[in-house]
């Protein structure tokens, strides 16, 4: 692959990449708050289970004498019962149906759909699929640092290399400053 062809592969990958990485965020943020709402339910279950133990005690004293150690049992058995693998049903169940209420697969899909138009758009793997990486190959080729992507790798590994070579002089340099201040 020449120049020219390396150059329009990148362009064409680029914004696609963007996109990818755009989408990713945007599932990362939905998978959290799915995350948070099956947090919350969880919470509400054990307050349930604290409010039934209570019942089941006979409703001595008041709910919040024996609160603390009520929610501490059922926080006992909310980890055990957790630990069945049957158990774990309902869980999984609560978070795929409020992933399909977020929208996650349809996220998941895109994402999927994108990394296809990716390999096939621009012809490079989807190892390469990342903005930051693309946008430094372009400015190598740009720069004539590479003529090609097999150059525009070998010159990214070397500057890795660099980088961390850089950073264990560094931290040798502080390691030696901080022996040097203790023999002082």
């Amino acid at each position: 692959m020449n120049r020219e062809q390396s150059l329009s592969s990148l362009y064409k990958a680029l914004p696609i990449a963007e996109d990818i990485e755009g989408t990713r965020a945007s599932l990362d943020i939905n998978q959290f708050f799915t995350y948070i709402i099956s947090l919350l339910v969880q919470a509400i279950f054990l307050l349930i289970v604290v409010f039934i133990l209570f019942v089941l005690n006979g409703g001595k004293g008041s709910i919040t004498d024996n609160f603390l150690q009520n929610y501490l049992i059922s926080l006992g058995l909310s980890f055990i019962l957790s630990k069945i693998p049957i158990l774990r049903i309902p869980s999984r169940l609560l978070s795929n149906y409020i992933g399909r209420y977020t929208g996650q697969s349809e996220l998941i899909q895109k994402i999927i759909d994108f990394e296809r138009s990716f390999v096939k758009d621009s012809g490079l793997p989807l190892d390469l699929c990342n903005s930051k990486l693309l946008q430094k190959f372009i400015d190598y080729i740009n720069t004539y640092k590479a003529d090609n992507l097999k150059e525009c790798h070998i010159v990214y590994e070397r500057e890795l290399q660099h980088q961390e070579s850089l950073e264990k002089y560094q931290k040798l340099e502080r390691e030696i400053r901080d022996i040097q201040s203790r023999l002082r």
